[in-house]
């Protein structure tokens, strides 16, 4: 066909199209070359009126990689007036606009199996729809990742040339992504079943380790935690329980040791880029630190836990310090980078601790830091830098105090008196960035956990700035009762999201069930309840939510996301807003609308109990109510529910068998015992790699793993091979691809005591067996393999 040509000329550029944005991130781009556009109709516009594609770049303000694209490419002069003579450009925050990121998040993972930011986007300008999609582009090629200049070169050449296959490619992703985010399928009747299968799926994943679940990067999940945190006490059976306890505390014990958590200043950084938390990236963010406070708070409480406790302090003194506006709200995050070289100020040399210290405590803090070992930080893109380290306890304090041959009280007075000083000297470092905005949701968690922490430590003042916060947030932020996503020196930003509304309503109704407000709390809540009812409820289908207004949504889908992730999603706080309404109130409409919404979902949690974690923690605290006899149709009792959609295999069938290189070994302290053991495949079969890749969890298939059965102290690991690439038929040419054994695996297993050996241990290994059509049921063979007590 002929090719299309710029039907327009690109008009001068404006003083500033971002000067006016609430967003920092925004701000950050106003005055590089591109001719940045804000997400909206002045842009949709001008890219029809040009016949050009969009280029959507999409990031936040303290992502590190974000900067660095802004600084190769953005801020070239020849880069950004190719950007801006090619396409219109549009600049977006994702955390004021996350259905617009989700929406395009989701065609990124369709096309490449993984997403991140920035995100690049190129959109068809008529309805948005993407036709291509990548994440950070240098400004050159570098090994197999072209330079955006190629990128920028191709993307408008082919919608120049070929524009009739870039559009039915644009819908045939587009079609992908509604089917994605869409309304779910037909309902499915749920039980405690779903509870017990989500913590199992955490247990098999916890690292018994190092703590926490998977493997590096290490992301400290707060919304598995706080699923624990509530199914701790309510466990099957005492093992059950007592090994979930032990999941949840062993993995809150290694993230306060670890480098992951500010051991001067308080307060939790995103993730660690390790396996053992000890090198974090060192943005925070206002949710991960609110998620964390509230299981800090809970489990500080629940076994009189002083580690636990300090960490919650640390948390609530880090936002009352450094995260509070002076208008009450609390500020969304803070940057990972300082003059461009990450976690700059957090950093510590052995000879910055000497010239802080005197001789003694610098050698005390050198210890208990681990600053005597070396340098543990090596910053991956400044190589030439010096070596440094971040701060990290080896493990919980009294244990490092026995260590150091101190007594507890002796050992905290000197700490906290090294930490002081070593915070000062820290704070007159050049500082990272704040982003100072106000986003509701955030600070509704934020104030649910400064509520829970400061009824449960006895912290008023954390309650106080909690209680003001929320007043900011109805007052300024939902002027005439519609609330706002976000606000920024004196701006609003777009209007609210389902989840906005919905952490409001639970922030809300903890400070009426603290005993604040004398009610004014609890009628405010209600009355953001009917709001978000009358603006996110589905005109066709009974109970179901979407994410945003329709009428604020320029997108080609509605959003609905169901799934959670760093943060629970919109539907899962408001199936948990709603108990917490109900329960503060004696109006049973909101658990009525609780049980219509989680019946909307229901086939979901059927099948994804794990990754919809925070619905299923709200169908356990449903079946401790009312509503299973108000909706016997949904709930089931765990008998009667029908059995997941796996293959039944005939009786004793399995398609994997087990060989080991020994039929006994002994274990005892210090001596683990290792051996290999062999893995014979059926063929037209395969089983689920160790590590087969997220998404197999979101096809709800178990991994291979070598487990103990049976008694306690004993613990089993293995080099489990990578496995490979396999893309379930069933799933469809664009699902992503997973890792499986197909053939014959040899690998070796180790076992060590752990603990008080107790009854009669088995090893065992799980896996779940499938062929190109479908699964079998997941099963668990016992290695005849029999474990010895040493002596």
């Amino acid at each position: 066909m002929a090719a299309h040509k710029d039907t327009g000329a690109q008009p001068d550029r404006p003083a500033n199209r971002l000067a006016e944005a609430s967003s920092p991130y925004l701000l950050q781009h106003a005055h590089n070359p591109v001719d940045w556009f804000q997400w909206g109709p002045e842009a949709f516009e001008e890219a029809r009126r040009r016949d050009v594609p969009i280029l959507l770049s999409i990031g936040y303000s303290t992502c590190y990689w974000c900067h660095v694209m802004e600084r190769e490419s953005f801020e070239n002069e020849n880069i950004g007036q190719e950007m801006s003579d090619k396409f219109v450009c549009i600049k977006l925050d994702r955390e004021e606009r996350p259905d617009v990121d989700d929406v395009y998040m989701a065609a990124t993972l369709i096309l490449h199996g993984q997403g991140g930011w920035p995100m690049t986007v190129f959109l068809e300008p008529e309805k948005l729809r993407p036709f291509w999609c990548g994440t950070y582009f240098p400004p050159e090629p570098r090994g197999s990742v072209p330079g955006l200049p190629q990128v920028l070169e191709g993307m408008r050449d082919a919608w120049d040339t070929q524009r009739d296959k870039v559009i039915s490619h644009a819908e045939e992703i587009a079609n992908a992504v509604r089917e994605h985010l869409g309304v779910s399928a037909k309902p499915a009747t749920l039980s405690s079943r779903q509870i017990a299968d989500a913590a199992g799926l955490l247990l098999r994943s916890f690292d018994r380790t190092h703590g926490g679940f998977g493997g590096a990067p290490k992301f400290p999940q707060g919304p598995n935690l706080r699923f624990l945190a509530e199914v701790v006490g309510v466990a099957g059976d005492d093992a059950t329980g007592r090994a979930i306890d032990h999941a949840l505390r062993f993995t809150l014990d290694k993230i306060c040791a670890g480098g992951v958590y500010d051991q001067l200043g308080g307060g939790l950084h995103r993730y660690a880029v390790d396996g053992h938390w000890t090198v974090p990236h060192f943005e925070k963010m206002l949710y991960d630190n609110a998620l964390l406070l509230e299981v800090l708070a809970i489990s500080a409480k629940e076994h009189d836990d002083a580690f636990h406790a300090a960490a919650a302090h640390g948390i609530i003194d880090y936002v009352l310090r450094e995260m509070t506006g002076p208008e009450g709200g609390f500020y969304s995050a803070q940057d990972a980078e300082v003059d461009g070289r990450e976690g700059l100020n957090y950093l510590w040399t052995a000879e910055e601790i000497d010239s802080v210290l005197s001789e003694d405590d610098a050698s005390f803090a050198k210890r208990v830091f681990g600053v005597d070992k070396g340098p543990n930080f090596q910053d991956p893109h400044h190589p030439s830098d010096d070596a440094k380290s971040v701060l990290r306890l080896a493990d919980r304090p009294e244990h490092v105090a026995r260590e150091m041959g101190l007594s507890e009280p002796d050992f905290h007075a000197r700490l906290q008196s090294v930490k002081a000083a070593m915070l000062d000297a820290r704070s007159k470092r050049k500082a990272a960035a704040t982003d100072d905005k106000v986003i509701a949701s955030w600070n509704a968690m934020m104030i649910v956990a400064m509520v829970r922490a400061g009824v449960l430590l006895e912290r008023p003042e954390a309650i106080d700035a909690a209680e003001q916060a929320a007043a900011f947030i109805i007052e300024t932020m939902a002027p005439d009762g519609r609330l706002h996503r976000s606000w920024r020196d004196g701006r609003l930003g777009p209007p609210g999201f389902l989840e906005d509304y919905a952490a409001m309503i639970s922030a809300l109704a903890e400070l009426q069930a603290a005993g604040r407000g004398d009610g004014r709390w609890l009628e405010a809540a209600q009355k953001l309840r009917a709001e978000a009812k009358k603006r996110s409820a589905s005109p066709d289908a009974p109970g179901v939510l979407f994410d945003a207004e329709p009428q604020t949504s320029e997108l080609f889908v509605r959003t609905r996301t169901m799934h959670d992730g760093a943060t629970p999603c919109g539907t899962s706080l408001m199936l948990n807003a709603l108990i917490d309404l109900a329960e503060a109130s004696d109006d049973a409409e909101p658990l009525n609308d609780a049980i219509a919404l989680l019946e909307s979902v229901s086939r979901s949690v059927r099948e994804n109990p794990a990754s919809t974690i925070n619905s299923t923690r709200a169908l356990l605290r449903l079946l401790r109510t009312e509503a299973p006899k108000a909706a016997p149709h949904l709930f089931a009792e765990p008998d009667d529910q029908e059995e997941p959609d796996f293959v039944q295999p005939e009786a004793d069938f399995t398609p994997v068998e087990i060989y080991a290189e020994t039929e006994r070994v002994s274990v005892g302290p210090e001596r683990p015992a290792i051996f290999k053991i062999v893995l014979r495949i059926k063929e037209g079969h395969h089983i689920l790699a160790a590590e087969p890749g997220p998404e197999a969890a979101d096809m709800g298939l178990i991994p291979t793993r070598v487990l103990v059965t049976g008694g306690a102290g004993i613990a089993a690991y293995a080099d489990y091979p990578k496995g490979e690439p396999y893309r379930p038929p069933f799933a469809g040419e664009d699902a992503p691809e997973i890792l499986v054994y197909k053939t014959d695996q040899e690998f070796e297993v180790a076992v060590e005591l752990e603990g008080e050996w107790e009854g009669t241990p088995v090893l065992a290994l799980r896996f779940q067996a499938c062929t190109d059509d479908a699964c079998l049921q997941p099963s668990t063979l016992e290695l005849d393999v029999a474990i010895d007590p040493e002596g």
